[in-house]
């Protein structure tokens, strides 16, 4: 057999029962589902805290993902302030060419004309003045665009260089 803790719907007559594990803490209190082994009892868990409606993942016991009440999903950092905020310290010399296998999607949802209908992926440093953004600005059919943008200055961020659908660009 296998040792464990078994949760399991004994309703087998009616398939749309579920079953559920409930952990309950205070209203300022965080549950804990822990995973570890015998000399770290806690090296791996999932967090809920209920001061911030805050779901974390810990992994090593440090905390590699954080999931925000408003859907901001944060990886590296526990503080998301942007639907995905991913946070590392990647060197230059990380990157390898046709080796490396870097993929990432970024899909807007509110594809309404008023709101650009397009995506953007913002590029920062921790340095100061160092904060580029590459959009997909596709409004209408006709408009579509990809744009880099620059805002290393605050005051007058702006569009450095598009390519419009029919590869024109524009500097």
């Amino acid at each position: 057999g296998i040792d464990g803790v078994w949760i399991r719907n004994n309703n087998s007559g009616n398939t749309a029962y579920g079953a559920a594990l409930h952990i309950n803490s205070g209203t300022t209190g965080s549950s804990h589902i822990l995973f570890g082994d015998y000399n770290d009892a806690d090296i791996g868990k999932i967090s809920y805290h209920n001061d911030g409606n805050k779901m974390q993942f810990v992994t090593n016991e440090s905390v590699a993902m954080t999931i925000l009440s408003d859907q901001k999903v944060g990886i590296g950092t526990s503080g998301p302030d942007v639907p995905l905020h991913v946070s590392t310290d990647i060197t230059t010399s990380s990157f390898t060419g046709a080796s490396a296998d870097w993929q990432a999607k970024f899909t807007n949802t509110r594809a309404d004309e008023d709101n650009g209908g397009g995506s953007y992926i913002g590029l920062n440093t921790a340095r100061t003045g160092e904060n580029m953004g590459i959009v997909w600005d596709s409004k209408n059919d006709s408009d579509a665009k990809f744009v880099l943008w620059d805002f290393n200055n605050n005051s007058s961020p702006g569009a450095r260089i598009a390519i419009n659908n029919t590869g024109k660009v524009g500097i």
